[in-house]
């Protein structure tokens, strides 16, 4: 996790356990909103991107990119193939990782159905905590923080903007690949 109990618990100026097991829902449900708000991945994690065929670029959602592990596509006969990864280069330094033609290369034929391509690749900040930038550890701090002092959806006196609605934090879910 981006942000550790240990963490958490000093934030919070907690001493005990008694709370540790619901704090440790609340660091994951900050960890999944703020990777579904910024369309960022936190911390080092498989993920796979799905097209209907090859295109001039792909673009692979939830960066930072680090590596494509495979491309894997059907081809004309419908036959699952690895495509060679001379065939295509990896672009890590933009905001959004890429896939490119490499000079001179041709994609392959796809068979004509929907996700015929699948890029696994592996995208994140780093493995640790302390990969993860400060900013983004301390909105995960926050939201814990103030999903711990308020723990119902609607506290009598508080404005909308000082709490999340329950359907503001379901509305997230439809965001996150699977």
């Amino acid at each position: 996790m981006p942000i550790t109990l240990a963490e958490v618990k000093a934030h919070l100026r907690i001493d005990d356990t008694e709370s540790d097991a619901l704090l440790e829902v609340y660091i994951k449900a900050a960890r999944t909103k703020i990777e579904a708000i910024l369309g960022r991945s936190l911390l080092t994690q498989t993920r796979a991107a799905y097209f209907d065929g090859f295109r001039d670029t792909l673009e692979l959602d939830y960066p930072p990119l680090q590596s494509v592990t495979s491309i894997t596509f059907l081809n004309e006969q419908g036959v699952t193939e690895t495509l060679d990864p001379s065939v295509y280069r990896v672009v890590t330094e933009n905001t959004v990782g890429r896939v490119e033609l490499a000079f001179g290369a041709s994609w392959p034929a796809t068979y004509p159905v929907t996700n015929a391509v699948v890029v696994t690749y592996v995208a994140g900040y780093g493995s640790g905590p302390a990969d993860v930038p400060e900013h983004l550890r301390l909105a995960m701090l926050h939201m814990v923080a103030r999903w711990y002092e308020n723990r119902e959806p609607v506290v009598v006196g508080a404005s909308a903007t000082e709490l999340d609605g329950v359907e503001e934090r379901l509305c997230y879910d439809r965001l996150i690949p699977i």
